[in-house]
């Protein structure tokens, strides 16, 4: 298997002639503004994309803050449950101490 070379294309006698560069120079304009142009719609994307961003971060913190008075509210019932458990177990407590010294009295009572 051999390379294959692929020969330049000759420049044709008109393309030879010296236009001063100005069509060159048209060229290279052209693509100067096709680029701006696609610039100018990335911009435009980019922007878009941002507001986007702004919209989607600004729901998002409300979200937190909602979730945040959620958790609020949660934490007060979660206290007023355990003072109320710390005080079902005192008063456990002390029934059992009561029905303990009943017992022992009743017993000491039976002897």
């Amino acid at each position: 298997m051999s390379a294959r070379i692929i020969p330049f294309v000759p420049r044709s006698a008109a393309s030879a002639v010296d236009d001063g560069g100005q069509l060159r120079l048209q060229r290279a304009l052209l693509a100067l503004d096709e680029a701006i142009a696609a610039q100018r719609l990335a911009i435009a994307d980019w922007r878009g994309a941002l507001a986007e961003l702004q919209r989607t971060v600004g729901g998002l913190g409300d979200s937190m803050q909602r979730y945040h008075g959620s958790l609020s509210m949660l934490d007060g019932q979660v206290a007023a449950l355990h003072q109320q458990a710390v005080q079902l177990e005192s008063w456990a407590d002390s029934a059992l101490a009561q029905d303990d010294l009943a017992g022992a009295a009743g017993e000491a009572a039976a002897r």
